[in-house]
């Protein structure tokens, strides 16, 4: 399927928040590549690297990222925060030399056509433009989002920690990429 990707801009937003509608866990009875959150307003127009799919004039996937300056405004905390003694174990955390991917996602009648792989694979080429040497994801494991994991795992993702965040009943993993 040929499909244009583009930078997410403001005006974007309600189709954003559309397809996580769509893929959220309360409307999507067989679990394939749900969102546990929709994003704010706020924190769709805080991505400093979030990119749009389209196909025939129409959004049909998104990805969301941040540098750490933008997802500490957007989120009130960046992954070192989430995670206890990570960043003494890893540089590009304490030099803030990474993105972080929050959501990516597709229209599920669009899913299964690589439109999602393209998204995630774009941001790796911005990032390496950029001169950025890890993205890092987080991918949630209970309730298990097993398309997500399964993607990012055959793509090189590699899962470096994992948290329970008692105020979502999660268990999160945490996934690194490198950029080469």
């Amino acid at each position: 399927m040929l499909h244009k990707i583009r930078k997410l801009y403001e005006t974007d937003v309600d189709y954003v928040k559309e397809i996580s509608k769509s893929r959220h866990i309360s409307n999507t009875e067989n679990k394939d590549g749900f969102l546990i959150f929709i994003p704010t307003t706020d924190q769709i127009i805080m991505s400093d690297h979030g990119f749009v799919a389209e196909y025939d004039g129409t959004i049909i996937g998104y990805v969301t990222c941040y540098s750490p300056e933008m997802e500490r405004k957007a989120f009130g905390k960046s992954i070192i925060d989430r995670y206890d003694g990570l960043q003494e174990n890893i540089s590009s955390l304490l030099t803030n030399e990474y993105w972080f991917v929050y959501q990516a996602a597709v229209f599920y009648h669009m899913s299964k056509k690589g439109i999602g792989t393209n998204l995630i694979e774009h941001i790796v080429k911005e990032a390496k433009k950029c001169g950025i040497k890890k993205i890092y994801g987080e991918i949630a494991l209970d309730p298990l989002n097993n398309h997500s994991k399964e993607h990012h795992e055959k793509r090189g993702w590699k899962m470096l920690a994992k948290r329970y965040a008692k105020e979502e009943d999660v268990f999160w993993g945490l996934y690194e990429k490198g950029v080469d």
